[in-house]
């Protein structure tokens, strides 16, 4: 089918949506490595419960918030509209990077400083293999 057709799997809207590093991808894949004790586990899960998924569906907005503005622009819409239109993305990835900018601040307050240097490490291999 064609491009625009069907729902963008969460995790590419995501990345479409926003700059920022995905550090709770290496606590998901390589958290083994990092020993975490049991309750730096549950606060990390809890901390993911609160803010990711609501994050997640605002990611999938975006992409369908820029489809609606890309019919829009071409079924000729005024540019007040699309303006308007334009400043709601433009709210939505400022609350996308807001939130992952607490996650990693998050990180850094339930992981010991060597852990944290430990995911930026894993971090940078990942993104040096994709």
């Amino acid at each position: 089918g064609k491009h625009g057709e069907g729902k963008h799997p969460s995790g590419m809207a995501m990345h479409h949506a926003n700059p920022m590093p995905n550090l709770m991808k290496v606590i998901k894949k390589h958290g083994d490595d990092l020993n975490l004790s049991g309750e730096q586990y549950s606060a990390l899960v809890q901390w993911r419960k609160a803010h990711m998924d609501p994050m997640h569906a605002l990611a999938d907005k975006v992409v369908e918030m820029e489809n609606a503005l890309n019919q829009a622009a071409i079924a000729g819409r005024p540019k007040a509209e699309l303006m308007v239109m334009n400043s709601r993305i433009l709210a939505a990835r400022e609350q996308i990077v807001a939130t992952k900018i607490d996650c990693r601040d998050n990180l850094r307050r339930v992981l010991s400083p060597e852990q944290y240097s430990k995911v930026l490490a894993i971090y940078a291999d990942m993104q040096a293999g994709s």
